[in-house]
């Protein structure tokens, strides 16, 4: 009998328990800002994404304090998450080391970009740049002030720059020094060409880089000149990569002209702004540091101090031809932006060299292919016609992954009959050669099968009488939006030299909605006219100047001193009811974090506020570049930020908020009698760990509440104690909600016992006479008397081992106990 008591009090006192399974959390992270700027501030959020796992004891690293350095470690014990504040003290990449109990540790990168407001260099441009000696002799120097991703920026205080030159038996500087002023970004000075050579003028000031621009001037004995051509000209600089060289022979108008004879072509390679001790050619070196170089100065005319870069083959255009290739091979290492010259003695160079752009970037890829076409003579023979290269959807130079065979279709074969081309797998370009007739009747079209390519209309030229053209150049390398700057206009003869005007001229410039020029006019005589010329479109764009009977083209690209975007940063995980940081930044045209130079408001608009409820606005003060601020997340969703300022174009963002479902269960009495006190009890948890401080909503019909808990406790549950009144059920429902959790509801029916019916009293006469008496003690039935006898015993026992008060309270059995004495009482009283 002990031991019957003893498993019945088990299972009176033991409550059913939930035992977790172990799991391993994942931890999320966000830098703000993500793009970070050294000397700077900023933070770190991490959190848990793995449900149900909370964390705590958050420890963080830096591999390099010299770059970002851990201020400290904060825990947000209400949304059990951290922010680490850091500090970006130099530019460079470093990682982040994230550890903590219950989580698996994770690594990450992280850049700190420069403060291009703070770091400068100087940008130098001479006009012309190539000079005879039977042309004009006067020419302008430029020099620019620009941060460190090369855009153009305003000085703050007078800057003196002082210009020299390598040789003044060939240049005569006019100014020796220029000063770019408070608030400007360039200055201009003057030159004179007074004997055949080549020269370099030098620009410095303070601490700043030293630059070099290079002056040609030639004695002409040919009326031709050597034009250069680069393809691609944007490429990267991994597995040795090539690019093609091209030299053309042509008259001053642009023609191809066939070479009476063979024309070995020498190419300078020269760093577009470094100092001259960093170019990579020289066409004067006499003395080579390596023999690699000293075989290609020797054999190729290509001469470099620098094996990263060189050339595979000799280039020379053969008697009889127009044109002649070389490729140039970009070893690891070689980054930076090159101008490319070929040059021949006895003959004219281009007054534009080519330029290409090198990058640490490697892409694989097959499409799309992109033609780069070249001037044509019709010859009636087979002739390179142009360089066709890979290119990715963002236009970015790509190496094939595959042999590539590209279809290059003609409108009319009689006239261009293109070769089959292929680009070899590890190469990204190849050579375009067709069949050219002597004669063409009509223009001729090219299609490049390529979803990204246009259509292509080839100029093929017939030689044609030499005459005067016009020239238009910037006079500074790079050009601001809606700023003024000097654009040079010259004339040139059939050598290509620049040549005085020979009768008065009015420019015009179109289209206006492009740039706008204050009215000018050339006389004749005058050797460079510069015109006050605004561009008023941000990009790029292609200007058509004409005067008179002259006409020419170029191709502009404008830079912005203003912020060109704005990023919007939050955590990639945001659940439901909490409050989460964003961050704002501006971002330069080349997307590098810049510095404000006033207050920028910020209006903030959400698209759906039942999701994400933002503040009206924010603002990146003066002297920063970003700003953070708080988004109260209230439902699952998805909804769209919207951000717009003045002089910024509209930025919108998705925002995806997410949230858990609880599992929800309502415990109570299945049947209860009519006007009957009795409780439920709604009990809430997530993957078995209970959870508390949830609100709870109660909505009853059929009984009346005498108390009521409004949200749940440290175990999950919360109770309501009712009074049965509908002589049918009752109906209980909960609705549970808070926290990064789903709304979630339970309901329960409790049905009501009908009340005892009196029974009459002949039916009672006709039934009780036929069946047995029961048997009684003193006339009471004796099941009422051994219930409290038991209950009694239970007691005592419950007492004497102080388990009657716990168990009292989770059985109710005070309650009971009275119950069945009022029932024995009613029993003896009838």
């Amino acid at each position: 009998m002990r031991y019957i008591w003893g498993i019945l009090l088990l299972v009176l006192v033991v409550s059913p328990h939930y035992i977790y399974g172990d799991s391993v959390g994942q931890l999320g992270y966000k830098v703000m800002p993500s793009k970070i700027m050294e000397g700077t501030d900023g933070i770190i959020q991490v959190y848990s994404t793995t449900a149900g796992v909370d964390l705590n004891n958050l420890i963080a690293t830096s591999s390099d304090s010299s770059i970002v350095k851990i201020l400290g470690i904060e825990q947000d014990t209400a949304q059990s998450d951290y922010t680490i504040k850091i500090s970006a003290i130099n530019a460079g990449g470093t990682s982040i080391a994230l550890a903590a109990p219950g989580f698996s540790a994770i690594e990450f990168p992280i850049t700190v970009y420069p403060n291009n407001g703070m770091q400068q260099q100087l940008l130098i441009k001479t006009t012309p740049s190539v000079f005879s000696t039977r042309g004009v002799t006067q020419g302008y120097v430029t020099v620019e002030l620009a941060n460190s991703g090369g855009l153009p920026t305003v000085a703050k205080q007078d800057m003196t720059v002082a210009l020299t030159t390598s040789n003044s038996d060939i240049v005569n500087l006019k100014d020796t020094t220029i000063v770019i002023k408070k608030g400007d970004y360039y200055s201009i000075g003057r030159f004179a060409v007074t004997n055949d050579g080549q020269a370099q003028i030098y620009a410095s000031s303070g601490s700043l880089q030293s630059v070099s621009s290079t002056v040609n001037v030639n004695t002409v004995t040919q009326s031709y000149t050597i034009k250069t051509y680069v393809y691609p000209n944007m490429t990267d600089n991994y597995e040795n990569t090539d690019t093609y060289v091209i030299a053309q022979l042509q008259d001053s108008l642009g023609n191809p002209v066939i070479a009476d004879s063979n024309i070995p072509i020498t190419v300078q390679i020269n760093n577009a702004t470094a100092p001259p001790s960093a170019n990579l050619f020289n066409a004067n070196t006499q003395a080579q540091s390596n023999a690699l170089s000293t075989l290609a100065c020797q054999n190729y005319n290509f001469c470099s101090s620098n094996s990263l870069i060189q050339s595979n083959a000799p280039l020379y255009i053969k008697k009889g031809s127009y044109w002649g290739y070389s490729t140039i091979e970009v070893g690891s290492g070689a980054t930076g932006l090159y101008n490319i010259t070929a040059s021949a003695k006895g003959y004219m160079q281009s007054t534009n060299s080519a330029q290409m752009l090198t990058e640490n970037n490697q892409y694989l890829d097959d499409k799309y292919p992109v033609m780069n076409i070249l001037p044509i003579l019709a010859t009636g023979g087979h002739e390179l016609i142009g360089v066709v290269h890979l290119e990715n959807y963002t236009h970015y130079p790509v190496i094939a992954s595959r042999n590539v065979d590209v279809a290059i279709d003609s409108s009319d074969t009689n006239i261009l009959s293109i070769d089959n081309t292929m680009i070899s797998a590890g190469t990204g370009a190849a050579l375009v050669f067709a069949n050219v007739a002597k004669t063409v009747p009509n223009p001729v079209t090219l299609y490049v099968q390529s979803q990204e390519s246009t259509p292509i209309i080839p100029v093929i030229h017939v030689p044609s009488a030499q005459s005067i053209h016009l020239a238009a150049d910037p006079l500074i390398p790079k050009i601001p939006f809606n700023t003024s700057f000097p654009l040079a206009l010259y004339s040139i003869d059939s050598s290509g030299a620049a040549i005085p005007f020979t009768k008065n001229l009015t420019p015009m410039i179109t289209p206006r909605d492009t740039v706008q020029t204050e009215p000018q006019t050339i006389v004749a005589g005058q050797s460079i006219s510069l015109v006050n010329s605004t561009f008023v479109k941000d990009g790029s764009a292609t200007l058509t100047v004409s005067a008179g009977d002259l006409t020419t083209s170029i191709t502009m690209q404008s830079s912005s001193f203003k912020p060109s975007a704005i990023l919007l940063d939050h955590a990639d995980q945001i659940l439901s009811n909490t409050n989460a940081t964003f961050s704002v930044e501006i971002v330069d045209g080349q997307q590098n974090p810049m510095i404000a130079d006033k207050n920028i408001d910020l209006q903030l608009v959400s698209s759906d506020p039942s999701v994400l409820e933002a503040q009206n606005s924010v603002q990146i003060n003066k002297g920063s570049y970003y700003a953070t601020f708080d988004v109260k997340s209230k439902n699952a969703g998805t909804a769209e930020i919207s951000l717009l300022s003045d002089e910024l174009p509209l930025s919108k963002f998705d925002v995806t908020v997410t949230s858990y479902t609880p599992t929800i269960s309502l415990q109570s009495t299945d049947r209860v009698d009519p006007n009957y006190p009795f409780n439920a009890t709604v009990v809430a948890s997530y993957m078995n760990s209970p959870l508390a401080n949830l609100a709870v909503g109660w909505n009853v019909t059929g009984a009346k509440i005498q108390k009521q808990d409004t949200s749940t406790n440290s175990d999950g549950k919360a109770s309501i104690s009712l009074v049965s009144s509908d002589p049918k059920s009752v109906s209980i429902t909960a609705t549970v909600s808070g926290g990064p959790f789903t709304t979630t509801t339970a309901s329960k029916q409790v049905t009501v016992n009908p009340p005892l019916q009196p029974v009459s009293g002949a039916h009672l006469a006709n039934t009780t006479d036929s069946l047995p008496k029961p048997f009684t003690v003193m006339g009471i039935n004796p099941i009422f008397l051994i219930i409290p006898v038991a209950a009694g015993a239970a007691i005592l026992v419950l007492k004497k081992r102080d388990m009657l008060e716990g168990i009292s309270e989770k059985i109710g059995l005070e309650e009971k106990i009275s119950g069945i004495k009022e029932r024995f009482t009613e029993a003896r009283q009838k």
